[in-house]
This record gives C-alpha cells, sequence and structure tokens, in this order.
C-alpha cells in the first residue's frame, strides 16, 4: 500500500474504534482501547474486586503498558523483544494484583491479554502517528486466527510462550502472502477495516 492508502485505513480505524469520549491526548485513548480490547471477551477480575482495587490494577496496567510500549514508538523491535515484554508484562501484574484477577486458564493474567493490551496499545499510537514504525505484531484475536487458518486455538486461552510463538509464525506467514502490504500491521489494519 502506498502512503495515502495506509493513513486512511488508520482513519477508518480511528473514526470506528475509538473508546472513550472521556480520552483526551492520544495515550489516554490507546491506553483506554488497550484495557477494554484486552477484558471484553476474555473474563479479567474477580466478581469481589472492589472498584477501587480495580482502578488501581488499571492504572498499574496503563503504566505498564506506557513503560514497555515507549520503545516501540521510536525504533523497530524484534519479535523476540515484543514476547518478552509480553510475559515481563504478565509476570509483573499477576505479582502485584494476580490474586485480583480471574482466569480459569491459570492463575493471574493471561498472555493473550498482555498482548492484545500491548498490542492494541501499539496500533492506537501508530494509527495516530505517535508511533514512527509499524508495531512488530497486530492484536490477536478470533478474526485474526481465523484469516490465518488457525480454528484449534481461542485467543482468550492462550497463556504460554509455544502457543504464541505458533500464531506469531502463522500470522506473519499469512500476512507476507500479501505482497501489497509491507508488514503485519498493514495487513491486519486493511483486513480489519474491510
Amino acid at each position: 500500500m502506498n502512503e495515502d492508502q495506509i493513513l486512511r485505513q488508520k482513519e477508518i480505524f480511528l473514526s470506528s474504534y475509538t473508546p472513550s469520549a472521556n480520552a483526551i491526548t492520544p495515550e489516554e485513548i490507546a491506553l483506554a482501547g488497550a484495557i477494554v480490547s484486552a477484558v471484553r471477551r476474555n473474563p479479567t477480575y474477580s466478581r469481589d474486586l472492589p472498584r477501587e482495587q480495580r482502578n488501581e490494577l488499571v492504572e498499574f496496567w496503563h503504566n505498564e503498558l506506557i513503560q514497555r510500549g515507549s520503545k516501540y514508538l521510536r525504533s523497530v523491535q524484534t519479535l523476540n523483544t515484543y514476547v518478552g515484554d509480553i510475559i515481563d508484562m504478565k509476570a509483573s501484574i499477576n505479582a502485584r494484583y494476580g490474586e485480583f484477577l480471574h482466569n480459569d486458564v491459570s492463575s493471574g493474567i493471561r498472555i493473550s491479554q498482555c498482548q492484545k493490551s500491548l498490542s492494541v496499545y501499539l496500533k492506537y499510537m501508530w494509527c495516530q502517528n505517535i508511533a514512527v514504525v509499524d508495531p512488530p505484531l497486530c492484536p490477536i484475536d478470533r478474526i485474526v486466527l481465523s484469516h490465518c487458518g488457525i480454528f484449534d486455538i481461542s485467543w482468550t486461552r492462550i497463556d504460554d510462550a509455544d502457543t504464541l510463538w505458533r500464531i506469531i509464525a502463522a500470522v506473519t506467514s499469512h500476512a507476507q502472502g500479501y505482497p501489497c502490504c509491507d508488514s503485519v500491521a498493514e495487513w491486519e489494519l486493511c483486513m480489519f477495516n474491510l
């Protein structure tokens, strides 16, 4: 795709999926979209978690996204760095809030939720032209998995690095089959806006 086509696809995404009228800055839009996307179809919080602790957890999660995501905004990062950040984010959130997180796969937050939140955060920052490089990977969900021919894995159940790497390989390979797209992020943006 040329630069104008990419810009148009970014505009379509942002006009359709800006998550909160209360978000003022581009970063607040990205953070709100990241958390909402990660928990929407993926049970996360314990039923008895008080609102104050839930807000504290979300604020901590926001800070994790900002801290880990900042390096992706200015320079290309490897997939090894990306997966390491996802695993480290999971460990950090679980160390502090694991007891408050509902998860029927394992204890605490899942890799799928950390992957989705980091990827959506980076996607929003890229689409708002805050990030000057494409994100290393797109947000993984049922739609992406089905486009890549993966029907035996539910994205909400992903909680190990081996499965994540298997999905990364499939998504990367599939996206490279589209010569009009220069990255996985471009491929997903076009596919998502169809």
